[in-house]
């Protein structure tokens, strides 16, 4: 019996950092294994690479553009449409306490 890989494509929408928080659509392709039910999310456009080399310099001397920064990450984090949940329809449980 053949494996059958089972994916579909859904639009995500959430407020982008990347374009001045107003709402963008993102295709999403989801993919289940087969073997476990577990499923991925690819985006294809996060894989574009960029044509020229980076500057690295540039890069990591100046906190202007960079996500993960102190101070930045609230200022950039995407937010999400306010009908969705705050745990945007992840199906993951929380990890248990050790308590």
């Amino acid at each position: 019996m053949a494996l059958e890989f089972d994916s579909e494509v859904q639009t995500a929408s959430f407020h982008s950092p990347l374009a001045e928080f107003d709402l963008v659509d993102v295709d999403v392709e989801v993919r289940e294994d087969p073997l476990t039910g577990r499923q991925a999310r690819i985006v294809p456009e996060s894989f574009l690479l960029p044509e020229d080399d980076p500057n690295i310099e540039a890069v990591v001397g100046d906190d202007e553009g960079c996500f993960f920064c102190p101070g930045s990450v609230e200022e950039v984090t995407p937010e999400y449409p306010e009908w969705m949940d705050q745990d945007r329809g992840a199906w993951a449980k929380p990890p248990r306490s050790r308590t």
